[in-house]
């Protein structure tokens, strides 16, 4: 069996200069807001309204998710589910 060393796949997180963007969407789902999350406090890089120049790519259903993820490369979208629930 052939081993490849994958090296550190999180190394973006170590980066200074690197945040991760978050999106709101508000007023009844008509407006959107991209942010991106710095360490001081989140900054608006980007604010859109739905209309002619909103374009759907793809929607990704998935019931139940809570929170999405994408890879470094935005290649993939990973989804978080909650799998089970502690009873007390």
């Amino acid at each position: 069996m052939v081993v490849f060393e994958k090296g550190n796949l999180h190394y973006y997180l170590e980066e200074e200069e690197s945040n991760d963007q978050f999106n709101i969407i508000y007023d009844g789902g008509e407006k959107t807001a991209i942010y991106l999350n710095t360490a001081a406090e989140p900054v608006a890089i980007e604010e859109r309204k739905g209309g002619e120049h909103f374009k759907q790519i793809q929607r990704f259903a998935h019931p139940g998710a809570q929170l999405i993820n994408f890879s470094p490369s935005e290649s993939c979208l990973v989804p978080l589910v909650e799998i089970c629930k502690k009873t007390l």
